[in-house]
Order: structure tokens, then sequence, then C-alpha cells
């Protein structure tokens, strides 16, 4: 039978790629991993060659383009062929549909905060099939999951007065542009605001001016004009960097912020509640980076059962692309729920990896051997306070390191955490995420639930305080991955062999890669990290290369 492909495309300032292949996303990438930068329009040539390249396919084999109504369509300056086939939908939309892909929900609520697309800001449902150019009209903010399918969602026109999803996505991002100079990254705000006192900024605000901003059940309390009181001259533009000398000021004002939106969204999914009370949520769109935002949804709404999209921003529209145009264009039945889509990148073959191998035997100064106690040799590795690349499999999709792209370390240890920022860039005020086995996360963390993807803050239980500063935020917090020998099986065996080595069970999980920047995607790109920063050691699948001594 043949095989029926679909391309998606979020473009914009970071762009995405991703391609479906009857009813599920085999490979998708960013557009800026291919370009190793932060400000590419997308999508360019880049990440579509990708995604062909990686499925060994052509343009002639793919029976739709569906792309979001974001900037044109991608033509022939892309390489895409006149005679594909294209359509278009909303960025609110695509998200709902990668969420609801994700999720492991049937039926459920799906709400969506992100900024809209083009002129549509009303409610409506989704378009019906046939594969018009023309994006749907009035998409809304809250869609209904039934059986595992988006159906109309009901109007809710009065909870945007003023607003609503697209203000407080826009606070975020004009507060996070004042704070860090970029609103990439969601999870510096929440990392930030760990270090702010409550009430500090409205303090020296006078209780009155952007300090003394409230929330009044999600509708715009978190309005952007309140940040145009922000002195101006300690702004990440005129300062040069990310918060420094200044460091509680700005963790003040990050305090303030973080506040008002979990207020504000809380508010917006209260009043969101009676029109569809469903016991379950899928929460998507532009914010979803915010751990700790996550967590507050995931406790402290009406909705039962929680659901976070992973894979926020342009990454997880190009996936809800090609959903839609899978179940709403095509006409083809919707798959099964499922989260494989998160681990998508492009698998190197065994004899890239040899070569990369080789070409670091060749040094002087590193060692390369193929242990066959993987795990044991690089637990003890990490014992002697090492620093670890681990590169195993396709790379993870969007910017979280999910055990495929990552840079391992002792959680016990503050100088660990100092090796890291050493090594990738990483702020101090921003511990990096955990991961630790799933059978082993309850006794160490207050988790809702089990938090595979790295969404959720949790709190270190009192017993295991001491035992990980490294890991641990201003307010005794760590942003968690929990795996299973299933989903991960030689970091679940690293894990196992980490702690009956140290009686920890937790590690660090840094990203590889310089912060701010793109996962690293290929093992030529990993092997330079190592050899061009303080990185000790590269786990290259079943290759294990050290620096010389260590």
């Amino acid at each position: 039978m043949e095989r029926q492909y679909v391309m998606g495309v979020c473009a914009g300032r970071h762009g995405s790629a991703a391609l479906l292949c009857d009813g599920r996303v085999t490979v998708a990438v960013d557009e800026q991993r291919i370009r190793r930068d932060r400000d590419g329009e997308a999508p360019g040539g880049g990440a579509l060659r990708y995604c062909l390249d990686s499925a060994g396919i052509t343009w002639d084999d793919v029976a739709l383009l569906v792309h979001t109504d974001v900037g044109p369509p991608p033509g022939q300056d892309a390489g895409v062929p006149d005679h594909v086939r294209r359509t278009a939908v909303t960025r609110q939309m695509a998200h709902a549909y990668a969420a609801a892909t994700m999720s492991t929900f049937h039926n459920a609520a799906v709400a969506v905060l992100c900024r809209p697309s083009g002129d549509h800001a009303g409610a409506g449902a989704p378009a019906g099939r046939g594969g018009n150019d023309a994006a749907p009209a009035g998409p809304d903010w809250l869609y209904a999951l039934a059986d595992g399918r988006l159906v109309a969602p009901p109007r809710h026109d009065g909870d945007l007065a003023g607003g609503g999803p697209a203000a407080l996505v826009e606070f975020h991002e004009r507060v996070s542009g004042y704070l860090f100079g970029s609103a990439d990254d969601c999870g510096q705000l929440a990392a930030l605001a760990a270090r702010g006192q409550p009430g500090g900024f409205a303090a020296r605000s006078g209780g009155d001016g952007p300090g003394g901003g409230g929330s009044a059940r999600g509708r715009v309390a978190a309005a952007p004009s309140l940040l145009d009181e922000l002195d101006p001259s300690r702004s990440a533009a005129n300062r040069g960097g990310p918060p420094g000398a200044d460091l509680q000021y700005h963790a003040d004002v990050a305090r303030w912020a973080q506040d008002l939106l979990g207020d504000a969204v809380l508010g917006l999914l209260d009043a969101w509640y009676p029109r569809y009370p469903s016991s379950n949520l899928v929460y998507a769109g532009d914010l979803t980076g915010n751990a700790v935002l996550n967590r507050l949804i995931a406790t402290r709404t009406p909705f039962g059962q929680v659901f976070v999209q992973p894979v926020a921003g342009s990454a997880g529209a190009a996936v809800g692309c090609c959903h839609y145009g899978w179940v709403e264009v095509l006409g083809e039945t919707a798959p099964p729920q499922h989260d494989s889509e998160l681990v998508v990148g492009r698998r190197y073959t065994a004899d890239r990896l040899a070569r990369v191998a080789g070409s670091a035997a060749a040094r002087p100064d590193l060692a390369v051997d193929e242990p066959v106690d993987l795990p044991g040799r690089v637990a003890a590795l990490l014992a002697e306070g090492a620093a670890v690349g681990w590169f195993e499999g396709g790379s993870e999709l969007g910017s979280r390191s999910l055990g495929q792209r990552s840079v391992l370390a002792a959680a016990g240890s503050v100088s660990a955490r100092e090796r890291l920022g050493r090594i990738t860039g990483r702020p101090d005020f921003a511990p990096p995420p955990v991961i630790v086995r799933a059978e082993d996360c309850a006794a160490v963390f207050d988790l809702p639930d089990l938090s595979r993807h790295q969404v959720l803050s949790a709190t270190i239980r009192p017993a295991w305080a001491d035992a990980l500063p490294a890991a641990a935020h201003a307010d005794g917090t760590a942003v968690v991955q929990c795996v299973t020998g299933s989903s991960h099986r030689r970091l679940h065996q690293l894990l196992a062999a980490w702690s009956r080595l140290s009686e920890s069970p937790v590690l660090l999980n840094e990203r590889l890669g310089p912060f701010g920047a793109p996962l690293l995607e290929t093992p030529e790109q990993a092997l330079a990290l190592l050899t061009g920063t303080p990185l000790d050691a590269l786990v290259l699948h079943g290759y294990l290369i050290r620096k010389v001594g260590r």
C-alpha cells in the first residue's frame, strides 16, 4: 500500500517543519537548528529538506503541505514546487491538534494560549475537509476533544474582552524582552522569579504603579501597558546582558510578572470551565515552557487531569499542521494518542557515528572506547565530578533536552552546576532541569503526576533538600523529568547505576549546546562541544569519548 505524507510548516521568527507518514509524525526539526542561529526567518529550505531527506522522499510523494497563516506560504524560494497542494490553518488550531494528539485523553477541553494568527480573533470551528488554500475563519482559544478528535468549540467571545490570551502572551513576551532581551525561553522568567520577593516590585513602585497590578479573573490584568512604567535604563538592551549586578530588582520584576500571569491564566481557565466542564484539560500554546505556571494549572484549576503540551512555539504548531491536514483535509482517521512525536530527529547511521568516533580517536587529547558496561562507566565519571555529554538516537523536537541531547552532572554538587555554566553559558539564577527514574520520583519530589517532559516545577521534599543543592531554585523547587526503562532504556540504566554509586537518584540534565541556542543536532557538533568547552566526556551512542586524564 502506498504511503501518504503530509508536510506541516510553521513560519515566523523561529520556524519549524514536520513530516507525517500514514497518520504519525516521523521526522521534524526547527529551522534554527539547521541554520544554527536564533533569528533566521523560516521556514527556509533547510528544515523542509531535512524532513524529505530523512524520509528518503521528494515533493512528488507529499500529498499535502499545511502551513500556519503567519506570513506567506512556503514557495519555490524554500524549494517547494508549485504543484504541491497547500492549505492553511491558524496557529491556535495547529497547537490544539498537536497537544491533543500527544495527550493520552480521548475526551477533554483543549485550551490554547498563544498569539492569534493573521486577523483571526473570534470564535469558530475546524474547517471542513477539501483542502482550500484559505485558513479556517475565526479560530477560538478553547476546543473540545471528543473521542480523539477536535470538534467545534463552544463560543466564549465575552472572555476575550480586552485581549484575553493574546494579551497575556504579549505581556510575557514584553517582560521577558525587558529582563533577558528575548522572549524565547519561558523558563527563565520562572527561574528568576523564584529569587524575587512577593510584593517587592510593588513596594518599589509605591503600590500604585505597575507593581500594584492585580488579576481580574483572566481579563488582561497582566496588561502589556503596565510594562510602560518599567525603568528603561535597567532593561536588557541597556545593561548589555541578562540580570547581573542589579539581580534583586530584576528578580522582583520577574516575581511580579510571574504572579500576575499565574493569577490571570487561572482566572481565564476558571471562566472557561463552565463552557466545557470536562474532567480533562489539554493545555497548549506559547506559555507551556513556564513550568511554574504549568504546575499552577495542573493543581489549581477545576479540571481534573491536565496534560501540558511539551513542545511550544513553532515546533509544536508544525506537528499540529500535519495532524490537521491528515484529519480535516484528507479525511483520514485520527491516530491513537501518543507522545512519541517528541523524538523525531534524524537517526544517524552507524557508519557516520563510527567515523566521528574514529576522528576523535585520532586526536592525542581524546580516548575512545566502547565499554561493555557503559552506564557504569559514566556513573563513575559523574561521581568524580565530570560533566558528560549524552548523544543518543534522534534528537528531541523543541528546546528541551529530554535524554537524547543532554549534558549530565551530579545534582549534589554546586561546583558541578557551575561547571555546566562554564560549558553552556547557563546563568546562575536558572539551575538546569533534573532527571530521575519514574519509580524514584515520588520519594524526592512533590509532583501531582509524573512529569515525563520537563513541563512541571516540583518542590524538593525536605528529606532531600540538602542533598540536591545544584538542582534547587531559590524557592526550593526543581524542574523534573521522569524516565522509564521503556522510554529511555540506557539512560534509565545510568540512573540506576548512579543511584547505587552515589545514593542519589537524581542527575542534572542540561541541554547539549550553548544556552539560548538550538540543541545540537549532529554527532560532529557534539564532538566539537567536547573539544571546545570544559565538557569532560561524551557518550555517542555506544562510544565513550573522554578527554585524556578523565
